[in-house]
């Protein structure tokens, strides 16, 4: 069993599928040392009735924030972007130099906005462009697993065809090494001492992911998972009960019951070592998925 002299925290991810089309990747003002190289478009899959279109955008995170600067066409496109980004990396953390303007180039990704950024916030920095059908980035990965995920994303993530120049550096950083292809959000969400009740310090953050579950509109499994201290069976019920609490305060956060699912994992899969006590807390974790 999990130690109950310790307050747990609960790294939670929003799980799922982007969609896979495209081609992919991009230039950059960030100083990398590698030589930049183009990245081959991804073969073609787009939808006979969806045009995608990469718009006019600069997003920039460095410093921890995230800068977005280009045009929009309407407000409405452009609280896509900052809705998901603010979701992220916190409000104070995104700075919107957004102009809307009614002759801005439409934007239409073959993968949402939220699955993108949730994918890039996993880098240490990066640059991305967006522009006359060209898409430039540059960054700086924890590990080559990350970096070639990210490679591999940009070829899918925004438009079939679209010429792609990418410089991703892999600057070996244990923090920042993992790629995890699913998760959309990593929090820290507490429950109270040697129980499966999220605590009331957690339900502001939770109201806040349920605002956006309710407007994303999927059916979600909500995953609980544990570290290997204990027994396999004890740690696979308290990982079943606080995926199953979080559910309930989601639920009472207006998310439709319907709409959540509560799995318990137990110990299996863990994302990081469980031989140190910082590897172990990531291990404590929920994950939504589709």
């Amino acid at each position: 069993m999990l130690n109950t002299e310790e307050k747990i925290g609960v790294s939670v991810g929003l799980v799922v599928s982007a969609i896979a089309i495209g081609a992919a990747l991009f230039v950059t003002t960030l100083k990398p040392t590698a030589e930049q190289k183009p990245v081959a478009a991804a073969s073609s899959v787009a939808s006979a009735t969806k045009e995608f279109v990469l718009g006019d955008m600069h997003i920039v995170f460095v410093d921890g924030k995230i800068t977005f600067t280009g045009r929009a066409a309407d407000e409405a496109s452009k609280q896509r972007l900052l809705k998901p980004a603010r979701l992220l990396w916190g409000a104070s953390n995104v700075v919107d130099q957004i102009t809307v303007d009614a002759s801005a180039p439409a934007f239409w990704w073959a993968g949402r906005p939220i699955e993108i950024f949730s994918r890039l916030k996993q880098l240490k920095a990066f640059d991305l462009k967006l522009a006359d059908e060209k898409v430039t980035f540059a960054g700086e990965a924890g590990s080559a697993k990350l970096g070639d995920g990210v490679n591999l994303g940009l070829g899918q993530w925004f438009k079939p065809g679209a010429a792609v120049l990418s410089q991703l550096n892999v600057v070996e950083d244990a923090q920042l090494s993992v790629w995890n292809d699913g998760v959309l959000l990593n929090e820290s969400i507490e429950f109270a001492t040697g129980s499966a009740e999220v605590s009331a310090a957690s339900e502001p953050r939770l109201k806040e992911i349920a605002a956006f579950l309710l407007e994303d509109g999927r059916v979600i499994r909500v995953l609980g998972y544990t570290d290997n201290v204990g027994e396999p069976a004890a740690n696979q019920k308290l990982s079943q009960d606080r995926a199953a609490s979080v559910r309930i305060t989601l639920i009472k956060f207006g998310v439709k019951g319907e709409q959540l699912v509560a799995v318990g994992m137990g110990q299996e899969m863990p994302i990081a070592d469980n031989g140190s006590e910082e590897g172990r807390q990531k291990n404590r974790r929920i994950e939504f998925a589709q």
